[in-house]
Order: C-alpha cells, then sequence, then structure tokens
C-alpha cells in the first residue's frame, strides 16, 4: 500500500478550542511510493442535529431541527482549479500545516440523547479513477460561560418543604424536610456542599433519601408530516447523577442534619448559547420517601466554564466526621479555589464529559475514512483538591457516577 499514514494533529493535544479562537494544527501523510492525486483538502464543519420520532398506531412522525455553525475548506496541497489537474505527490513523509479562525458566537460541543452539537474536520486526498482517501477528527469547541457575569451567583439557596402524610383512613402527621447549597453557579471539579435537615414528626420511620444532580436537554424540531403547521416542537430527556443515596433511620419524632459535599462531574456549560435546538438546564433534586408519597425539592443551579471569584473565602464548617449512616457518601476534600488572574486565562485541565463516548460517523463516511470513530466532548475541569490541604474531617468529596445513557433511547 503506498499510503501508510494519514492523520490530523491539533496543536492542542486534546483538541480543545474556544469560540473565537484560532485552530492551528498540521496534516501528516506518508508514502512509500509516489501517489497521483488532484489535490489535499481539509474540510471543517460544525453543525447542530435534533432528532426524534412519534408513533401513533402505524404512522410515525419524524421531528427534525438543523443547524451550521461552521463550513470551510483549506487547500493544502494541489491545485483547487480543474478537475483534470492531475499532480504526482512525491514519496516520504509530509507535513501540511493549516490554521482556521473560529467564529466567536457558535455554541460549546454537546452531545446528547436526542441530538448533538458536533465540529468535526476532515482531510480528504483526491484521487483519479480510484477511490479517495480520508481521515477524520473530531473536535471540541468551548463557549465560555463566565460565572462573575451572573448576578448573586455566590448566594447561598435554601428550600423548605412540609408534607402531610395521610394513611389510609387518617393524617399520620408532618415531615420536614430543609436543603441547602452554598451557592447557585458551579464549574466542572468543583464542591457542591448541600446541608440537608429532615424533621420527622410522622408515624412513619424515615429510611431513605437520594440527592440527585440533573440535566435537563430540551430539543426543538419540526415535524415531517405533509400536514404539519410548521410550529416548533420540543422534547425532553433528562439524565441524573447520584451525589448521595442511601438508607438511614430517622424514627417518629426525630430530626436528622446532614452536611457534605460532592463534586460536580465533567458536563457541558448551561443554556448552550449560540443553539436554538438544544436547551440545557442543571438541578439538584432532593427526594424523601414518606409513607405512600414522596417530598420532592428541585433547585435550579448553573454549570459553567469560568469560576466565580470569592474576594473574601471562608470554607463552611462540617462535621468532624461523616454520618456513619451515609457510608457512601466518603470524606470532602478542600474547597479553596486556585487562584484564578484573568478571565481569558486558559481553564487548568480538560476532562471528558462524564457522558462518555459516541460514534461520530455519518453518511458522509465509507470504509476509506479513516481516524478517529469513537469521541467525547472535553469540559474545562478544575481540580481543586489540588490547590489546598484543607479537608472535611480528612476526608474526600464523593464523584457522582453514571451508567452512560443508551442513545438509541
Amino acid at each position: 500500500m503506498k499510503l501508510t499514514l494519514f492523520d490530523i494533529k491539533f496543536e492542542s493535544q486534546l483538541g480543545v478550542f474556544d469560540a473565537g479562537s484560532e485552530i492551528i494544527g498540521q496534516i501528516i501523510i506518508n508514502l512509500e511510493r509516489p501517489m497521483k492525486m488532484r489535490r489535499i483538502t481539509i474540510y471543517f464543519e460544525g453543525k447542530g442535529k435534533s432528532y426524534w420520532d412519534v408513533r401513533s398506531g402505524k404512522h410515525t412522525t419524524k421531528y427534525r431541527g438543523h443547524e451550521n455553525y461552521l463550513n470551510h475548506t483549506i487547500l493544502v496541497f494541489g491545485s483547487g482549479q480543474s478537475a483534470d489537474n492531475v499532480i504526482e505527490h512525491p514519496a516520504g513523509h509530509h507535513v501540511y500545516p493549516f490554521t482556521l479562525p473560529l467564529p466567536s458566537t457558535i455554541p460549546s460541543s454537546f452531545e446528547g440523547r436526542r441530538g448533538y452539537v458536533r465540529y468535526t474536520c476532515k482531510a480528504n486526498i483526491d484521487r483519479p479513477w480510484k477511490f479517495d482517501e480520508s481521515t477524520k477528527r473530531a473536535f471540541t469547541v468551548i463557549r465560555h460561560l463566565d460565572l462573575n457575569t451572573i448576578p448573586n451567583i455566590l448566594m447561598p439557596e435554601r428550600l423548605v418543604e412540609q408534607e402531610t402524610i395521610q394513611g389510609c383512613c387518617c393524617e399520620e402527621g408532618k415531615v420536614k424536610v430543609t436543603l441547602g447549597i452554598n451557592k447557585r453557579g458551579y464549574v466542572p471539579g468543583e464542591h457542591l456542599v448541600y446541608d440537608i435537615e429532615v424533621e420527622n414528626n410522622s408515624e412513619n420511620t424515615i429510611s431513605f433519601l437520594s440527592l440527585e444532580l440533573r440535566q435537563e436537554a430540551t430539543y426543538t424540531g419540526y415535524s415531517d408530516s405533509l400536514f404539519s403547521s410548521g410550529n416548533p416542537h420540543y422534547h425532553q430527556k433528562v439524565d441524573t447523577f447520584n451525589l448521595v443515596s442511601g438508607n438511614l433511620s430517622i424514627p417518629q419524632g426525630a430530626t436528622k442534619t446532614f452536611h457534605q459535599a460532592s463534586v460536580v462531574p465533567s458536563l457541558p456549560p448551561s443554556k448552550l448559547e449560540g443553539c436554538q435546538i438544544v436547551d440545557i438546564i442543571y438541578n439538584v433534586v432532593l427526594k424523601v420517601p414518606c409513607g405512600w408519597s414522596t417530598l420532592k425539592l428541585v433547585q435550579g443551579i448553573i454549570i459553567g466554564t469560568i469560576p466565580a471569584r470569592m474576594p473574601a473565602y471562608t470554607p463552611p464548617t462540617v462535621p468532624s466526621a461523616p454520618d456513619t449512616e451515609f457510608s457512601s457518601i466518603g470524606p470532602d476534600p478542600s474547597m479553596q479555589p486556585p487562584a484564578y488572574t484573568a478571565p481569558d486565562e486558559p481553564p487548568p485541565s480538560y476532562a471528558e464529559c462524564v457522558f462518555g463516548r459516541v460514534t461520530i460517523q455519518d453518511e458522509n463516511d465509507d470504509e476509506h475514512t479513516g481516524g478517529e470513530s469513537s469521541w467525547a466532548p472535553a469540559y474545562p475541569y478544575y481540580d481543586w483538591s489540588r490547590h489546598s490541604n484543607q479537608t472535611y474531617g480528612g476526608a474526600q468529596a464523593t464523584v457522582p457516577r453514571m451508567a452512560p445513557p443508551a442513545y438509541g433511547d
């Protein structure tokens, strides 16, 4: 085989670029023998898609949404003027650099169960009278959400809910639940500190509670039906990250308080600004089963990419040891954030999205398309535990875990 290497390399090792910045990279090609070709190009594409089906009897209505953010081709070798202009590319190892400025208004990368915002580049060798050779790679775009621009982002939040417990024929008392979180906005890697108080004045023993971080993605699409009004339709998918859950025992007349912290996983920023067909919000949800019903508190939060700065930071007080009834929580690390000197400064690191990898092959790829086929976007991740020796009772915070979603569901 003449072609032994055909690859795309980015200057950024993880292939992460800010909206409004410049993509810098190289096409690398190695030929054992000269090869006849017309040209070598690299095509950049950024697009958003939403898709879901609704079945009613034997009829299926398809809902689709589509947006284009980036379409650009760069010629790195050969001629783009004539299809008949054939050139013999010399053998050996060759490197072709490329640069491309990104628009500042494009949205962050996102991969979901009913849609995505995806950026790819595809290098192609146009060969006369033979199948073209190509290689493909995805890259992440980050449109920053600076938490410092959101009013009252550092204000603590507190919710109180009371439920009257009904038995078979009469009232069995009341349960009061309080949820407090230390602020409204977080970045991935940061510690979400929460206080839970359960006051049980019912005749039942409360034996379980759970605290979840929920991502709610709302997709916008349009019907393919001939009788459609042309109005947009919406479809929501929810993915849940367990912050803490477990068995406990709060008997009648007792009150228990829990004070812990959990790490926010690698997730795309709230809102997904610049995209009109996918919207993302996040909620912290506390659920306490009480008799025949479940008491639920829902608190919205914002996940950004640039952390809110604190003029003076005082870590919240914590118990000297975590509650033994929640052995799954584990100890909590320091919350002292690292020094952040400038708003346009690159974040300390990146981490792949907690959802896991997806297949990026599409209808334009075939057996002659090389490169990576499995990929996940990477988001700014602040591992603040490396920047302080302070701990919560000598313990570390829990990291939410979940199975990757079934994208066919």
